[in-house]
């Protein structure tokens, strides 16, 4: 009977292990993993605020920058110097003939080279050929002519049209001044009439071409241009989305634009080209994902409304050919895989059309698992952003593998920690059974008043149906021992109720540090909880050198056990970083309203790197089964709800001082 009833408590103390390891992991991963959301929801949040911000500054700066004087002024003079240039230079045929073939030559030759091949489609080399005299001109002045870098070409050498050269050295370099403060790709002054592109800072061969009838008459830039000349409100600006911009060499380019007005009367359009550039600086953190808490695989990015992403990918930055690998085995098209290649850049490329995306497209915002653009499942964080005339939205996601790593790494060592507990309560069974009839009683006794005691206790925590028995069967352990003559059995007993001990502290650290309940606040005596620590480690301490240096100081409201708690730990890893001759110091003070608890050690130390982990869960310094890792946790914990504070400063080799603040009891 006695050993059956030994079997049912074995069997009970493993139900409560297995009980308290999914009771706690269950509860760890779903913080861990609200944990992980909420990380996500706030880089998208800061993201979605930067970026909005952004564009609004831009549409201040161009309201602002079309109703400035200087630029109404700007605009009428090169209006009128632009169609006067013909007449003002009036070249010979002869003339007009070298420049239309050193036009030719150029666009051929040079401009032509620098178009992203991959994004080329078959063109007409005649189509771009300014066919306006006063284009060609002015091309052939400040495009042709000038014997400055591509990237110069805002640095004219004026060899003809005086007027314009005038018009020009009155105005440019302020406009340059402004495009260059404010990061803009480009800047141009547009005829609202005839749509042409009177001025330009940098000259690309959209300038002085017609925006109604010329080349470029069916791109964005003229999109946005004809919204801008029809508006009869000066405050009007639209905004288009990037796109491939033929002039600027195929890359995806931006533009907003505003009407210019002189008093009541509109006199042309004001256009800014934006580079994607400044958007990229924005959601990919300059490179910098881990930092900011992204890790190995996360990212930020935006998504238009044609499902194409519009800033780089984090993938295709840190490793091309595994992105591009990755996103062929997704289905990508070999025509978009080799344009991705070409131009280094995923911007209008890459589909990023996601359960996120769809419903963020949607007006939706929220936060979801699923497979991303490269098929790989992910933690996702999404919401519309609010941008006017463009449609986005904006994600921020992590790969699920590496958000679970800390969830998976909880739950082995939870298993490991059942695992062992119910090996040790097996080991401590085998004993009962074995060595002594008494100890089978007792353990029948201890058995019936736990199975007793957890009906009534049960609502309050698992963490007596392991605990409670554990600590019964160790000090039975430790009569047996005052028992029996035999010193290798003592030995082996007394190990046995090593184990049982530290099976006991795992099961109760491992439930509170998921305990989330208020603690008690009465009037505490911060000495006499130290004095009261101190004696718990009496034996241990004798052994160092201990030296207490309590100053009278005013008492806390606080719970006083779990305060005893926080020293009990910090003490036991003083004793277990120093060796036999090593010294503990202890001091109490108070300065203003906080009462200051010092606890010195010139053990081990810690290293420089695990100085940052030392407060998270699970994280510990010592030898492998030394430790669970979460009595520091708990400390912080305990101290944070007592609304102190708590450091920790360690020199490798040389020490650690840990040091409390409490608040002052008023």
């Amino acid at each position: 009977m006695g050993t059956k009833i030994v079997v049912l408590a074995l069997l009970s103390g493993i139900a409560a292990v297995v009980t308290i390891g999914y009771l706690s992991y269950a509860t760890a991963k779903a913080s861990l993993l609200e944990e992980q959301y909420n990380k996500l929801t706030a880089l998208r949040e800061t993201k979605a605020s930067q970026i909005e911000d952004y564009f609004h500054q831009i549409r201040d700066q161009i309201e602002t920058f079309s109703d400035n004087l200087m630029i109404v002024d700007a605009t009428k003079a090169f209006k009128e110097s632009f169609h006067k240039t013909a007449e003002e230079s009036n070249p010979a045929e002869s003339n007009i003939k070298k420049i239309e073939i050193d036009l030719k030559h150029y666009y051929e030759n040079i401009f032509f080279n620098k178009v992203d091949q991959s994004l080329k489609k078959e063109t007409c080399l005649s189509c771009y050929i300014p066919k306006e005299l006063n284009t060609k001109i002015l091309q052939s002045i400040y495009i042709v002519s000038n014997p400055d870098k591509m990237k110069d070409k805002h640095k004219p050498k004026i060899v003809n049209a005086d007027d314009y050269k005038r018009i020009h050295e009155k105005y440019h370099q302020k406009i340059k001044e402004y495009q260059s403060k404010f990061d803009y790709y480009d800047i141009f002054i547009v005829d609202h009439e005839t749509g042409h592109i009177v001025y330009s800072v940098f000259k690309e061969v959209d300038f002085g071409t017609s925006l109604l009838t010329g080349p470029y008459k069916g791109t964005n830039l003229a999109k946005t241009f004809l919204a801008a000349g029809e508006a009869l409100n000066k405050n009007f600006v639209k905004l288009t989305d990037f796109a491939p911009y033929f002039p600027s060499y195929n890359r995806p380019a931006s533009f907003i634009a505003s009407p210019v007005f002189d008093e009541h009367k509109k006199v042309g359009v004001v256009i800014f080209q934006m580079p994607i550039s400044r958007i990229n600086n924005i959601m990919t953190y300059k490179g910098d994902w881990s930092s900011v808490g992204l890790g190995k695989s996360g990212e930020s990015y935006i998504v238009a409304d044609d499902y194409t992403i519009r800033n780089q990918s984090r993938f295709l930055i840190e490793d091309k050919d595994v992105y591009l690998n990755t996103i062929k085995r997704t289905g990508v098209s070999q025509e978009i895989i080799n344009m991705i290649k070409s131009t280094n850049s995923s911007v209008g490329l890459q589909l990023a059309k996601t359960k996120g995306t769809i419903s963020a497209l949607k007006g939706e915002t929220g936060i979801d698992i699923f497979p991303d653009y490269r098929g790989i499942e992910v933690l996702s964080s999404y919401k519309p952003l609010n941008i006017g005339d463009v449609k986005w939205a904006i994600v921020s996601e992590i790969d699920k593998s590496e958000a679970y790593e800390s969830i998976d790494s909880l739950r082995n060592q939870i298993l490991l920690w059942v695992a062992i507990l119910i090996l040790l309560i097996g080991t401590a069974g085998t004993v009962f059974i074995v060595f002594s009839r008494r100890l089978i009683q007792q353990q029948q006794y201890i058995i019936e008043t736990d199975r007793l005691a957890s009906i009534g206790r049960i609502s309050a925590g698992v963490a007596h149906e392991i605990n409670t028995p554990l600590t019964c069967v160790y000090l039975t352990i430790q009569e047996i021992q005052s028992s029996i003559k035999d010193n290798e059995l003592l030995k082996e007993i007394g190990e046995a109720g090593k184990n049982i001990e530290k099976a006991a502290t795992i099961a109760r650290e491992l439930l509170q540090f998921s305990w989330k309940g208020e603690v008690e606040h009465i009037p505490v005596d911060i000495n006499g909880i130290i004095k009261s620590a101190y004696t718990l480690f009496t034996h241990a301490l004798k052994e160092r050198d201990v030296s207490l240096q309590l100053s009278d100081i005013p008492f806390i409201m606080g719970d006083p056990l779990k305060l005893e708690e926080v020293v009990v730990n910090i003490l036991q890893n003083s004793l277990d970083s120093v060796s036999r001759a090593g010294v503990i110091k202890i001091v109490t003070s108070c300065k203003e309203e906080w009462c200051k608890i010092e606890i010195t050690d010139n053990g081990k130390g810690i290293a420089k790197t695990d100085l940052p982990k030392v407060f998270d869960p699970f994280f510990t310094t010592k030898e492998y089964g030394q430790g669970t890792g979460l009595g520091l946790s708990i400390c912080y914990g305990i101290i944070k709800q007592h609304n102190g504070l708590i450091d920790i400063k360690s020199t490798s080799g040389k020490g650690t001082t840990v040091t409390v603040m409490l608040p002052v009891m008023h």
